[in-house]
């Protein structure tokens, strides 16, 4: 069998897929994520992709959707700024029972 694939290659794949249909920069701003492995601020994003920010926030929301990317509020000195790094491991959010 000279087709073999990883599964690994195959869903890495399926989510870059599913990004490029997620708005401008998004298969970018997955990868940065997944490279960065940390998280990242809107600020850091936004320097990477240069995109304005309103389409940015919406690219952002819909890879949340998709359940490519996570956001959460991080408490710092100046007090709570939204944050979103991408998990190696895609979750389905929807369709669940």
């Amino acid at each position: 069998m000279t087709d073999f694939r990883p599964l690994g290659l195959l869903a890495d794949d399926q989510v870059m897929r599913l990004a490029s249909c997620c708005g401008h920069s998004s298969v970018r701003i997955v990868t940065s994520l997944r490279r960065h492995g940390g998280v990242r601020t809107l600020a850091e994003i936004w320097a990477e992709v240069e995109r304005p920010v309103p389409e940015l926030t919406e690219t952002l929301d819909r890879l949340v959707r998709a359940g490519l990317i996570q956001w959460r509020d991080m408490v710092m000195d100046h007090g709570t700024e939204p944050v979103w790094w991408a998990p190696r491991v895609v979750h389905q959010t929807e369709g669940r029972a």
